[in-house]
């Protein structure tokens, strides 16, 4: 961490210039934090889900009415992990990109995308908890199902983010920012929107715990 950055000379103008600061644009503090508390956000809104993510629109939107504070908390919490996430992976990326430009850049830009997916779906899961409560339940797991069935520039959000966090998984092992075990554990979250895909949440639940052990402990190295 630079702090202010450090002075260089231009090899084209022989003038000394300031290079840029090496500590994320949120801060390592912030950034630090988001690495610890995103990923447990996620693995815990995706455990809350279980069980109550399976089956039809109908089934689920039962499951939702007969879990409503537990659905609700399960979203909450999920979509807060998402958010922090995105600052997550935008210093993890930045890391990477110092010594492997190719791979930070592409890695981060393509996770980032990729995070507005599960955004745009718990989204639509808040909605259906509301729509539980509702008497027409034919017609509520209709307009349920269409919104996430309907086709949506957002659909190219889960590939974004499965190629984004392989990605990074290799840069971080190339560039020497994870040793191997934490980078594997990184690759291994690709499998997130899988889960929620195929409504088997214990899939999310796995890969989200495998983001956690590649993230938290970087996240108290920019603490320290």
């Amino acid at each position: 961490m630079l702090g202010r950055g450090s002075a260089v000379t231009d090899p084209h103008t022989t003038e000394t210039v300031r290079e840029p600061p090496k500590e994320s644009f949120a801060g390592d503090r912030f950034t630090g934090l988001c690495m610890i508390a995103a990923p447990l956000l996620l693995t815990t809104g995706a455990a809350l889900l279980v069980g109550i993510y399976e089956g039809s629109a109908n089934d689920q939107l039962e499951a939702f009415a007969a879990n409503q504070a537990r659905a609700t908390a399960a979203v909450n919490v999920a979509i807060a992990g998402v958010v922090l996430a995105a600052f997550a992976v935008a210093g993890l990326a930045a890391s990477v990109a110092r010594h492997r430009p190719g791979l930070g850049h592409a890695g981060g830009t393509l996770t980032l995308i990729g995070l507005f997916g599960p955004a745009f779906f718990l989204g639509i899961d808040h909605v259906g908890v509301q729509l539980a409560d509702l008497t027409d339940r034919a017609g509520a797991a209709t307009v349920f199902e269409n919104a996430v069935t309907t086709p949506n520039i957002l659909n190219l959000a889960g590939p974004a983010l499965i190629v984004g966090l392989v990605l990074l998984a290799i840069g971080t092992a190339k560039t020497g920012v994870f040793p191997r075990p934490r980078s594997w554990a990184l690759g291994t979250a690709a499998l997130a929107p899988i889960g929620l895909i195929s409504g088997f949440v214990i899939i999310s639940v796995v890969a989200w715990l495998a983001f956690a052990v590649a993230l938290v402990p970087h996240g108290f190295r920019l603490l320290r």
